[in-house]
């Protein structure tokens, strides 16, 4: 199987799981839908910035913590200079990911915190010029299927049905963060 099929395939199939989870959910754990959108920074040595965007599904849980399952998806970009040693280019790197996480928050009236975990895949490009010497100075992976684990924090704050998500964490490797706003319904 070619890494390009097997990415869309996997694409489909974490928005397969996330539909399935959000249709299936119990009268007793019915909960809410969340569509947002927003801006996703990372802290690498090329930093990376762009669009992020979120589907979630989210119900009451146990001692106070709520459950959320979300589907993201990141569209990232960056470029700069980049040395090691005496080989040295200048370097643009596109990041493009699909990634379902569950969420554990903990409520505190309008807001909520707590710590997420999940599993993505990436497809990263990078285009080098100003090399001569033919090496890549950049840590950066290039591929269409890079498969990848999450580690992050959840705060959010709603007003109403306005809601808005500030997640740090690590993600396929980088270590940055994202600020999401929309509706929940």
């Amino acid at each position: 199987m070619k890494s390009i099929p097997h990415f869309i395939w996997l694409r489909r199939s974490l928005i397969a799981v996330c539909g399935l989870l959000i249709s299936f959910g119990s009268a007793a754990q019915a909960g809410n839908l969340k569509l947002q959108g927003g801006a996703t920074v990372t802290t690498q040595v090329l930093p990376l910035a762009g669009f992020s965007a979120a589907l979630g599904y989210e119900a009451d849980g146990f001692f106070g913590f709520g459950q959320e399952v979300t589907l993201f998806y990141h569209n990232l970009t960056g470029q700069g200079n980049l040395s090691e040693g005496a080989v040295s280019s200048d370097v643009q790197v596109d990041f493009n990911s699909w990634e379902i996480g569950y969420f554990m928050p903990y409520n505190l009236g309008r807001y909520t915190v707590g710590p997420g975990i999940g599993y993505g895949v990436a497809s990263t490009t990078e285009k080098l010029s100003n090399n001569t010497d033919g090496l890549d100075p950049s840590p950066f992976l290039t591929g269409n299927d890079i498969h990848y684990g999450v580690v992050s924090l959840r705060a959010s704050m709603a007003w109403g049905s306005i809601v808005c998500d500030g997640i740090g964490g690590s993600f396929g490797g980088l270590i940055g963060g994202s600020l999401l706003c929309g509706v929940k319904f």
